[in-house]
Protein backbone atom coordinates (compact mmCIF):
# COMPACT_ATOMS: atom_id res chain seq x y z
CA UNK A 1 0.00 0.00 0.00
CA UNK A 2 1.46 3.36 -1.00
CA UNK A 3 1.15 6.55 1.28
CA UNK A 4 -1.80 7.95 -0.31
CA UNK A 5 -3.74 5.40 0.42
CA UNK A 6 -2.99 4.82 3.53
CA UNK A 7 -3.99 8.44 4.45
CA UNK A 8 -7.17 7.67 2.22
CA UNK A 9 -8.05 4.45 4.63
CA UNK A 10 -7.36 6.41 7.67
CA UNK A 11 -9.75 9.12 6.58
CA UNK A 12 -12.43 6.82 5.56
CA UNK A 13 -11.79 5.33 9.15
CA UNK A 14 -12.07 8.34 10.36
CA UNK A 15 -15.46 9.34 8.81
CA UNK A 16 -17.23 5.72 9.81
CA UNK A 17 -16.66 6.28 13.25
CA UNK A 18 -17.39 10.06 13.36
CA UNK A 19 -20.49 9.20 11.26
CA UNK A 20 -21.54 6.38 13.91
CA UNK A 21 -21.01 8.14 16.54
CA UNK A 22 -22.99 11.02 15.96
CA UNK A 23 -25.75 9.02 14.15
CA UNK A 24 -25.81 7.45 18.42
CA UNK A 25 -25.91 10.72 19.78
CA UNK A 26 -28.52 11.81 17.85
CA UNK A 27 -30.43 8.33 18.69
CA UNK A 28 -29.88 8.84 22.36
CA UNK A 29 -30.19 12.24 22.57
CA UNK A 30 -31.97 13.86 19.85
CA UNK A 31 -28.93 16.24 19.36
CA UNK A 32 -28.26 16.07 15.88
CA UNK A 33 -24.56 16.04 14.41
CA UNK A 34 -23.35 17.04 10.85
CA UNK A 35 -19.60 16.28 9.64
CA UNK A 36 -18.21 19.54 8.12
CA UNK A 37 -14.99 18.63 6.74
CA UNK A 38 -13.18 15.20 6.46
CA UNK A 39 -9.37 16.57 5.85
CA UNK A 40 -7.07 16.49 8.49
CA UNK A 41 -6.55 19.74 10.36
CA UNK A 42 -3.93 21.13 13.09
CA UNK A 43 -6.10 24.32 14.37
CA UNK A 44 -3.23 25.67 16.37
CA UNK A 45 -1.93 23.50 18.36
CA UNK A 46 -4.75 21.20 18.18
CA UNK A 47 -5.02 17.86 16.08
CA UNK A 48 -8.11 16.65 14.95
CA UNK A 49 -9.75 14.23 11.95
CA UNK A 50 -12.74 16.87 11.46
CA UNK A 51 -14.66 19.31 12.27
CA UNK A 52 -18.54 18.44 12.92
CA UNK A 53 -21.74 20.75 14.00
CA UNK A 54 -23.66 19.53 16.41
CA UNK A 55 -27.68 21.32 16.90
CA UNK A 56 -28.82 21.66 20.04
CA UNK A 57 -32.29 23.19 21.34
CA UNK A 58 -30.15 26.20 22.70
CA UNK A 59 -27.87 26.60 19.86
CA UNK A 60 -25.84 25.25 17.34
CA UNK A 61 -22.08 24.57 18.56
CA UNK A 62 -18.99 23.38 16.38
CA UNK A 63 -16.41 21.13 17.24
CA UNK A 64 -12.59 19.59 16.30
CA UNK A 65 -12.62 15.83 16.71
CA UNK A 66 -9.89 13.62 16.83
CA UNK A 67 -10.39 9.63 16.33
CA UNK A 68 -8.37 6.99 18.25
CA UNK A 69 -8.21 3.34 17.43
CA UNK A 70 -7.79 3.01 21.13
CA UNK A 71 -7.59 5.07 24.62
CA UNK A 72 -5.87 5.10 27.68
CA UNK A 73 -8.43 7.24 29.71
CA UNK A 74 -5.73 9.10 31.98
CA UNK A 75 -3.73 9.46 29.27
CA UNK A 76 -6.09 10.96 26.87
CA UNK A 77 -8.07 13.50 30.06
CA UNK A 78 -4.35 14.66 30.44
CA UNK A 79 -3.95 15.65 27.25
CA UNK A 80 -7.33 17.13 26.86
CA UNK A 81 -6.72 18.91 30.10
CA UNK A 82 -3.27 20.52 28.53
CA UNK A 83 -4.87 21.55 25.48
CA UNK A 84 -7.59 23.26 26.87
CA UNK A 85 -4.85 25.03 29.68
CA UNK A 86 -3.07 26.30 26.86
CA UNK A 87 -6.16 27.81 24.81
CA UNK A 88 -6.77 29.73 28.24
CA UNK A 89 -9.64 27.21 29.20
CA UNK A 90 -10.53 25.43 32.06
CA UNK A 91 -9.42 21.40 32.18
Amino acid sequence: MVASESAVDSVTSAAALISHALRTLQEKTAIVGTIITLEPVTPGQLEADAAVELQHSTGTYRYWVECKSSVDRKTTLNKVKQQLQRLGAEG
